[in-house]
């Protein structure tokens, strides 16, 4: 079994977060490369806010939200626009929208209409296309609309508001409706299989077979079985993975052997002409999905997939190159001579998902020394805690039943001071000039100022609420997680 170089990983992660540190635009926003200017890019910011995110920079990445939000506001926007001025399109929206929900789940309450408007452009059979009205017939932009909208019924929840439940509803039919898409159109080579695999195009009915998009497919649907309680969309994934990676052979690593099929790997989509994404925007994905089965005995006790892991893993590396800047990034493909920001955030979020995840059960599988074992089973243990963390402040909302409990509480202040004001009023016309009333009428005053304060208290609470939760209880303790989880790394 090929070793795997967490150190080297952990080094590489570094540059690149420093890179795209570096990069940001004065507008607090990111554009494909660092040299262009006029509208932000939002597929890139969204996965840079993803990537720093995932790598600890937990308050940048808030920040970069923010700044987000804010482009839309003063913009008098509803969806993020495309950084090339036509129409905005699935990318630029799914993206930031579900790096937005993952990194600050409270805002998905902001965000009803831009999320609305992806849910709206849903075609009747279950599908979206990447510019609404245009049919393009790729799964891999409803994979992708699936994920976005997942994250944003994960943020809801267990929001008690009752408005919010319609919007409940439309999130479930929208992601059960793109699910029965998904699997209704796997590739016509499979058909009577089981197996969950996917063409570029639903069109392309004799082309191979394409792990790019099926593996953002899996994705999706291993995420929302959670949601519809459907567990066979998981247990079909699975099947399907084991499958995909007892057919990998590092000889032709480029073509996955699927019985008499083949299994492209790498693939670009190309849609419309003016959009094309490269295969190195989905490397990633398929990194961050295969990490999910680091728990699972049949994938940990394979030594295929850790190969295949090490196969995908080098692929990034290999299109390490320099910036203009001189900064250190990742491209797209061998065939693109710069390097992109988008490229260079998902590397980040792949390496990050396997820092976290991986070392303890590869360490476990080749048996190394008992001391580097118990300090990698101690990552896993703080990452498990991370996530029991993250889940548990997912919904740190003001629900609308705080806001009519205070204003209950103000309105019977209010009646018992009003009540109080008439037997105070007749005591002080008959003992105005003892000293007894003046320390009683100044004592009244006093416990009137500290109503006016504690009503104003309560507003700013009220106005700050998200802020507050948001620094103290969610931004502390994960950056804290992860300046841990980086020292143990380091250590390997």
């Amino acid at each position: 079994m090929s070793k795997m170089h967490f150190k080297d990983l952990f080094v590489l992660r570094s540059q690149l977060v420093e890179s795209l540190i570096q990069s940001i635009s004065g507008d607090g926003l990111y554009r494909s490369q660092s040299s262009i200017s006029g509208i932000p890019s939002f597929t890139s910011t969204g996965i840079v806010v993803q990537a720093l995110h995932d790598a600890g920079k937990v308050q940048l990445a808030q920040k970069i939200v923010n700044s987000s939000l804010e482009y839309l506001k003063t913009n008098n926007l509803t969806v993020f626009p495309n950084e090339n001025g036509s129409a905005p399109h699935l990318m630029c929206n799914s993206w930031m929208l579900s790096s937005i929900l993952n990194c600050l789940p409270h805002k998905c309450l902001e965000l009803v209409e831009s999320i609305n408007w992806i849910l709206d452009n849903q075609n009747s059979d279950g599908s979206w296309d990447l510019y609404p009205g245009y049919s393009s017939r790729k799964p891999i932009w409803t994979a992708y609309t699936i994920n976005c909208i997942s994250e944003a019924y994960f943020a809801i929840v267990n929001d008690k508001n009752e408005k919010l439940l319609p919007f409940k509803k439309k999130l479930i039919q929208s992601i059960k409706s793109g699910c029965e898409f998904l699997v209704r159109n796997r590739s016509a080579n499979i058909v009577g299989s089981s197996l969950y695999l996917w063409n570029v195009s639903i069109s392309e009915e004799n082309s191979n077979l394409s792990f790019c998009t099926s593996s953002m497919c899996m994705y999706s649907l291993t995420k929302a079985s959670k949601i519809l309680n459907s567990p066979i969309y998981q247990i079909e994934v699975e099947k399907t993975l084991l499958k995909v990676i007892e057919g990998y052979d590092s000889s032709r690593p480029n073509v996955i052997k699927l019985n008499e099929f083949e299994i492209r790997i790498w693939d670009f989509i190309e849609d419309h002409s003016f959009n094309t994404y490269y295969w190195g925007f989905f490397a990633p994905i398929e990194l961050v999905h295969l990490v999910r089965y680091s728990k699972n005995e049949k994938f940990m006790t394979n030594p295929k997939y850790h190969e295949f892991f090490n196969y995908l893993c080098g692929k990034i590396i290999q299109l390490k190159a320099y910036s203009s800047d001189g900064l250190i990034g990742i491209k797209g493909n061998e065939n693109i001579d710069s390097v992109k920001t988008w490229s260079t955030g998902l590397a980040v979020i792949s390496i990050s998902r396997i820092l976290y995840k991986l070392p303890y059960y590869y360490f476990k599988m080749e048996q190394e020394l008992s001391t580097v074992t118990e300090k990698n089973k101690y990552l896993e243990e703080r990452f498990e805690l991370l996530e029991k963390e993250v889940l548990k402040l997912k919904n740190n909302h003001i629900d609308e039943s705080f806001n009519k409990s205070k204003k209950r509480v103000v309105g019977f202040a209010l009646i018992v001071l009003a009540f109080i004001s008439i037997p105070f009023g007749y005591f002080v016309i008959n003992n105005w000039d003892t000293i007894e009333s003046i320390i009683f009428i100044l004592s009244f005053f006093l416990a009137i100022l500290g109503v006016v304060l504690g009503i104003n208290f309560s507003r700013f609470l009220n106005n700050h609420w998200n802020n507050c939760v948001n620094y103290f209880a969610l931004r502390r303790p994960k950056e804290k997680i992860f300046q841990d989880i980086d020292k143990i790394i380091k250590n390997l």
